[in-house]
């Protein structure tokens, strides 16, 4: 489904690119992009498209309804969707609306747009305008460059791109600075007693949070919960041990916080996909 009105006119000639199958292990690709300098009728609505579109406002003001919201894309404001979802997006009120776009290949794309909408969704404040508009240029000039290193220079800009996103989508979303304090303090929690039986309850008699709230503030500023920080430590942890020592399963296990070899071995194929035994064979391989 594809509907607008297209009251625009192009401030750059916009580009295209079809991405090769030769070049498909790149892990991010472009199909086109653009700037548009737009009117007071200007609209697109549309659904099941096979690509991301990234939205980038430098002057006006436009209107967006995405995932069930409504809001506004002010100077200097960014969206990311996917557009095999519903939505549509016109120049707010009788003004103009200037914006940078891009149509980006699925892929890795999903992983950030996921990040951005783990939450409400909402127009993500840009800390860096000017650095990201000229990684949008550089991403439409890299269009006309052919073969293997343009391809290369797309994806390694596109990758720039997005995690320039993040970081001003996070230092919007990072808690005041008393709870990031308290995060902080969790993770070395943790980092000096691993070794030990450590519940929620017991990190929380460091700090002064609800357990709700904390676990909420953790997730959002660590990106996984306490209890998977604490099982991913566990598990680099038993790693090295695994690698570089010969202990046995259950002194590897103990030493590392777990209660049982067989919780230890259980967990350790879950994560790591492998037995710790497979893991300690590997890594002898390529030590040999």
């Amino acid at each position: 489904m594809l509907k607008y009105c297209y009251d625009c006119k192009e401030l750059t000639p916009t580009v295209s690119m079809t991405p090769h199958p030769v070049f498909s292990g790149f892990p991010f690709s472009i199909l086109t992009a653009g700037h548009f300098s737009c009117g007071k009728n200007y609209y697109t609505e549309r659904k099941e498209q096979d690509f991301y579109l990234l939205l980038i406002t430098l002057r006006g003001e436009g209107e967006i309804s995405y995932l069930s919201n409504t809001f506004s894309l002010s100077e200097n404001t960014a969206v990311l969707i996917n557009c095999q979802l519903y939505h549509s997006y016109r120049t707010a009120g009788n003004g103009i609306w200037e914006f940078l776009w891009l149509h980006l290949s699925p892929g890795p794309v999903s992983f950030y747009h996921d990040l951005f909408t783990q939450e409400k969704i909402a127009a993500i404040c840009l800390s860096s305008p000017d650095k990201i508009m000229d990684c949008h240029y550089a991403i439409m000039d890299n269009i006309k460059i052919s073969g293997l290193s343009g391809y290369s220079q797309i994806s390694n800009l596109i990758s720039d791109l997005l995690t320039m996103l993040l970081e001003s989508h996070q230092i919007i979303h990072t808690a005041i600075p008393t709870q990031s304090t308290d995060v902080e303090q969790i993770k070395e929690f943790i980092h000096r007693h691993f070794a030990e039986p450590i519940s929620i309850d017991d990190m929380l008699n460091q700090i002064h949070l609800s357990k709700y709230h904390f676990i909420r503030i953790f997730k959002k500023q660590v990106g996984i919960t306490p209890y998977s920080y604490l099982l991913y430590y566990r598990i680099n942890q038993s790693k090295r041990l695994l690698a570089t020592t010969s202990k046995a399963m259950d002194a590897i296990a103990y030493q590392v916080g777990f209660p049982n070899t067989n919780n230890f071995i259980q967990q350790f194929k879950r994560v790591v996909g492998i037995t710790p035994n497979a893991y300690r064979k590997q890594q002898q391989h390529f030590l040999a």
